[in-house]
């Protein structure tokens, strides 16, 4: 993103505090390695550069002169090979931030309220640090527009990332890789926010990496308030970025409402803790302990033997205790190390940051070549040339070409997890508001969908996840009468099936309450109190507008507006929803979707001289109907018996051109097509002839056509003509309506 140059010497040169310029380079530098990659070793020259020039100009401690050459020393040895590069700079980086840590003990030391010298490094401990408060007036900067965008999406991704990271620590306080991720993405915030002059972000991001590096050293453990006090600054981190992308369009840059606040917190959790930390807040430092001790290198009493001399100030570490007060082999101690630096490896996928609109444009591309390329190949011209070999080279064209369609969709192709994890965040804040205690496991997080759909299944995850917490999942009382453990489950799961993808929402509540509902329907009118329904029937009430059993209407739910956004939403991505619940079990909610909105799969039909394109998903069954199977109810229509249902009937050449009569009452020469919709309604389609079955690109019908009943877009078929795509729902609708 940047380098070094004259000019930054030149700007930290120009400040008047010493310290002041050297703390200013060490960010810089600090913001910079971890962005080097190993086949460009380039930058590091500047940097050692940068950092040689330190002890010339500015008149430093022997101590920080000793850690600048540690530094150096590193980085040399990366640059001529002598140590591997990954190990090169993660010693580089802990160089830097030993530095910073040196820095930040100086900050808090003034004239008046200096600490007593440190004895390990006494020229450090005696040179007076001014601390600046943090300024009140509006956010001010100056910076390349171009610097700032990529800042905002770096950042949001890191943001992100934390978030995701916390969650997943509350669960798991000590797992050191996730720690060090946490660590990492705000160390990178405040690295270049300290670039682009943005002070207050680079204050905030370095106030919490400065917490979570307490964590990182075990003097800190995640319990729950620190994971709120983390995740409050991570969300005013993210307002503040906000705030930022709003400034590039002309606006004044301001800070978040709640900063100065959140600062305030940041700062007195860190002196309780340097203080005096609660025994709650001390980490058990038994990583390496705990590995050997299962190995049975070393027994566990020795271990806590260790822990104490630790615990009573000895700061040598846990392996160098047990090698020279134990006399534990060196051997083991490396053994152990290896072991738990091998289950922090992770692979990392490079990637490379394109505009989705350009993506778009690929996609819609590749989608006109291939129906030109089944055009070509559907042409009586092309068909009626007696040549094997070029028939086997059309036939390998379009092979490549469903290949290079499949390949561009991919692109559009992102996982679930991002989504997942903001439900995730929901769920905790909602328990905790709720006062439930729920244990919220995801499943199939790598699991992908067109970023279209993803972006449009936020909302009725919501909802449904609302649901589950404040309605599904029972009190503590209500869960201990049961017999049922106190700390309940909401799981959300993914996974594709048949060329589908499900995701299911359910939890061990008390399951739904199928007289409530029932009786509520009829109230409405909705059925009949003698009606025989299906439970299925029955839950599926509470997707219509205004339906709730809710006994009182609180701040999370309770209107009945909710249910009915997931099968509005649901239904214009061409899904469906099921519902399955048990008394007292539990309940489950399986949404069924498309892997992509641009692709359909659809059974082409034929009704008079039209073709018509119905989606696979919303098809039940398909029948030649019976002498006496087709008759008419007075004032329903026309019904179709299958089985012991009565289904009503929709001619569908009738349906779209009035003029042309059905042609077919009453006769069986034609099949029916049993369909359902949403709310799992079915409804017969007589059509002529069932042509094929064929994956389309969906294509809109334009705005000058407007919204067209029953009809979800169009597709090109191979001989030129266009096919309307039906909308099941719609037509259901419609017939309703007649």
């Amino acid at each position: 993103m940047w380098c070094y140059g004259d000019s930054l010497n030149e700007r930290y040169i120009a400040m008047p505090d010493m310290y002041g310029i050297f703390e200013e380079r060490i960010n810089a530098i600090a913001m910079a390695i971890p962005l080097l990659e190993k086949n460009d070793l380039s930058p590091f020259a500047g940097i050692i550069n940068t950092l040689s020039t330190l002890s010339h100009e500015l008149d430093l401690p022997p101590a920080f002169e000793t850690l600048i050459q540690r530094v150096v020393s590193k980085i040399e040895m990366i640059i001529m090979g002598g140590i591997d590069f990954e190990t090169g700079l993660t010693e580089a980086v802990r160089g830097i931030e030993k530095i910073q840590r040196e820095l930040a003990a100086l900050k808090r030391k003034t004239p008046s309220t200096r600490e007593p010298a440190d004895d390990n490094n006494p020229e450090l401990s005696t040179v007076p640090f001014s601390q600046s408060a943090v300024p009140s007036a509006p956010v001010t900067f100056e910076s390349d527009p171009s610097l700032l965008t990529d800042f905002i999406n770096e950042a949001r991704d890191h943001i992100h990332s934390g978030e995701t990271l916390l969650l997943e620590l509350e669960m798991d306080q000590s797992n050191r890789e996730k720690i060090d991720g946490v660590f990492r993405a705000w160390h990178s915030i405040k690295g270049v926010a300290g670039f682009l002059n943005l002070k207050e972000i680079q204050s905030l991001a370095h106030c919490m990496e400065s917490l979570m590096d307490r964590a990182r050293r075990e003097e800190l453990q995640l319990h729950s308030a620190c994971i709120d006090l983390f995740l409050e600054s991570n969300d005013c981190l993210k307002t503040f970025i906000g705030l930022v992308e709003e400034s590039l369009s002309g606006a004044a840059l301001e800070r978040p409402e709640n900063f100065t606040a959140v600062m305030e917190r940041l700062a007195s959790f860190t002196r309780e803790l340097n203080e005096g930390t609660p025994a709650a807040m001390k980490g058990t430092g038994k990583k390496i302990g705990e590995i050997l001790v299962n190995r049975g290198e070393v027994p566990a009493k020795e271990v806590d033997a260790a822990l104490a001399l630790q615990a009573s100030g000895d700061d040598r570490s846990l392996g160098t205790i047990l090698i020279e007060e134990n006399h534990i082999p060196a051997r083991a101690i490396g053994s152990a190390l290896a072991a738990q630096a091998a289950s922090k490896a992770s692979a990392v996928e490079e990637t490379i940051r394109v505009p989705v609109n350009r993506i778009d444009l690929l996609v819609d591309a590749i989608g006109e070549a291939v129906i030109a390329q089944s055009m070509i190949y559907a042409s009586r011209a092309v068909k009626a040339v007696d040549d094997q070999s070029l028939h086997t080279k059309i036939g390998h064209a379009a092979g490549i070409m469903r290949q290079i369609q499949e390949m561009a969709m991919s692109l559009r192709m992102v996982s679930v997890k991002a989504t997942f994890q903001k439900m995730a965040r929901l769920a905790r804040d909602l328990a905790k508001q709720c006062g439930r205690d729920i244990e919220f496991v995801t499943e199939g997080e790598e699991t992908e969908l067109d970023k279209s759909v993803v972006e449009k299944i936020g909302d009725p995850l919501i909802h449904m996840v609302r649901n589950s917490v404040d309605h599904g999942i029972e009190p503590a009382a209500e869960r201990a009468a049961a017999g049922k453990p106190l700390k309940a489950m909401v799981k959300l799961k993914a996974y594709h099936l048949s060329g589908s993808i499900f995701i299911e929402i359910s939890d061990d509540g008390k399951g739904l309450d199928r007289r409530a509902i029932l009786k509520k329907a009829v109230e409405q009118g909705l059925c009949k109190a003698e009606d025989r329904l299906t439970d299925e029937e029955v839950f599926r009430f509470i997707f219509l507008p205004g339906f709730s059993t809710a006994k009182q209407v609180t701040d999370v739910s309770g209107r009945g507006v909710g249910m009915d956004v997931v099968r509005r939403n649901i239904e214009a991505l061409r899904g469906s929803v099921e519902i399955s619940s048990s008394a007292g079990r539990g309940t489950t909610f399986t949404i069924r979707l498309p892997l992509t909105l641009a692709i359909v799969d659809g059974m082409i039909v034929r009704a008079g001289s039209e073709n018509y394109i119905i989606p696979t998903l919303a098809i039940v069954e398909s029948l030649i109907p019976q002498q006496g199977q087709i008759d008419s109810i007075l004032g329903k229509g026309r019904v179709i018996k299958v089985r012991r249902d009565l289904i009503p009937l929709i001619f569908l050449q009738s349906l779209f051109d009035e003029k042309k009569g059905s042609g077919k009452h009453g006769q069986t020469e034609g099949v029916v097509m049993i369909v359902e919709d949403m709310l799992g309604k079915k409804t017969g389609l007589f059509l002529d002839e069932i042509v094929g079955q064929q994956q389309v690109v969906i294509k809109s019908l334009g705005e000058e056509m407007g919204e067209i009943p029953g009809v979800t877009g169009g597709a090109i078929m191979n001989d030129g003509a266009i096919s309307l795509i039906l909308d099941v729902g719609g037509l259901v609708k419609m017939t309703q309506e007649r």
